[in-house]
Order: structure tokens, then sequence, then C-alpha cells
């Protein structure tokens, strides 16, 4: 997770729902088609480029999110986890600069990989409050009060190019095994589907998008999560 070569490697799964909604009309004109722009980064934990400055960095990362929008302004731009720490200068700060600098560049929303915990819960939270971005969290939750953690949102409906996007996020449970979170943290896969539907009935067309975190390591990259189908709810799992 801290390699600098895969510092913006996306973990990207994108589920078209049909069931229980109006079918699309197969040889429908073109106007109906709607292009929809995702941008997933995650492991982005330093401001300042790598290799010499020739790969990466925040002001790159400005960059290419602009030419996006403006090339197709219905676009999302998620972050799914390990962004406050490690680096340097969060040794200091403790991960303020992250949430500045991805305020600035127009991050929509975020979900928690296990390094958000570095600094402890309570200066999680502190982050969360300071941020204008939204914070996804299907699974991750306070083990006090049953809800999720920080205040997070369960999930989060947004509205691209009339489409409504239902978004989740999921931090893998192996997370708990390398998170400062502390007891009162709990990941819970489970929880994730024990709220039902992320989205309401009678839309005729819907997306759901799932941002997940695993820290698993195979062959020094991010591991995808692939639901091994034993779980009733595998046909929501798997990617």
């Amino acid at each position: 997770m801290q390699s600098r070569s895969r510092r913006f490697v996306a973990l990207i799964a994108v589920v078209l729902v049909l069931a229980g909604c109006g079918t699309f009309r197969r040889t429908s004109a073109a106007p109906d088609l709607v292009k929809i722009t995702i941008l997933q980064i995650n492991d982005a934990y330093a401001l300042e480029p790598v290799d010499d400055g020739r790969r990466g960095g925040m002001a790159r990362l400005a960059t290419l999110v602009k030419e996006l929008r403006a090339k197709n302004p219905n676009s999302l731009f998620l972050l799914a986890g390990d962004f406050l720490s490690p680096s340097v200068l969060s040794t200091y700060l403790k991960g303020r600069q992250m949430i500045a600098v991805l305020d600035a560049i127009g991050m929509d929303a975020v979900t928690f990989g296990n390094h958000e915990f570095d600094f402890g819960p309570a200066v999680l939270i502190e982050r969360m409050r300071e941020s204008r971005f939204a914070w996804i969290s299907s699974n991750v939750r306070d083990r006090r009060t049953g809800s999720t953690f920080g205040g997070a949102q369960h999930d989060r409906i947004v509205t691209v190019g009339g489409i409504r996007v239902g978004l989740l996020g999921l931090t893998l449970a192996d997370a708990a095994h390398s998170t400062a979170g502390g007891r009162d943290v709990q990941f819970d896969i489970r929880f994730a589907w024990q709220r039902g539907s992320p989205y309401p009935s009678g839309t005729k067309q819907r997306w759901i998008y799932f941002a997940f975190h695993c820290t698993r390591v195979t062959n020094a990259h991010h591991s995808a999560y692939q639901d091994d189908g034993d779980d009733e709810r595998s046909d929501k799992c798997r990617l």
C-alpha cells in the first residue's frame, strides 16, 4: 500500500442493475445515451510528484480532473481510501493538508482506507468535519452506537446527467488487522447490506458504484475482492 508506484491505482467495480426497474429500449436513439466519467484514485497521501517529478503529484491530478470535467461535465471524482497518511507531512499535520488539497481540487466522495485511522478515531473525525466532500462508508461502524463511523453516510445517491447513481464505500474486514481504529471501530461487510437497497425504487435506470479498499497485498498491489459465493448476498458482492 505504501509503494509510490501505485499511488493512484484504482480498484473499480461498476454494476448495472436492471431488475425491478424499467428495461432499456435497446433500439433507442443516441440522445438517450448518457456518458458518465468516473475518476477514482486511492493511496494518494502525498502532495509532491514521484520519480524525480516525472509522475504523480496533486498538481497533475488537479489538471487531470479539470480536463476530464471540461470534456464531460457528467463526472464523479472519488477516492477509495488511504490519503490522510502515511507521509512525512502528515506526521506533523495529521492529514490536514490532504483535506485542504482534495477540497480545492473538487473531490466528490471518499471512503475509508486503513491509513485513515493512523492517528486514531478522534483525529479522523476531526478531519471528516473539516472536509467539504462526502464520506461514504457502507460497512465501517461505531461499535458503541451501531451507526456508521464518524457520521459517514452509509450510501449516497447522486444524479449525474439525469441518471441516479448509488454510491457505496467498502473497507474490507482485513483492514481491522492493520488500523489504529481501536476496539470501538468495527469493519463488517454484513453491515453494508443490512440497510437494504441504497437507491429508491421506481427509478428507470440505475447504477451502483462500489469503491473498495482492500489491504491484502498480492505482488505488491492491492488485490480486488472476490466473494466466494457462499454468502446469500454474493450476487451483490461479487466484482
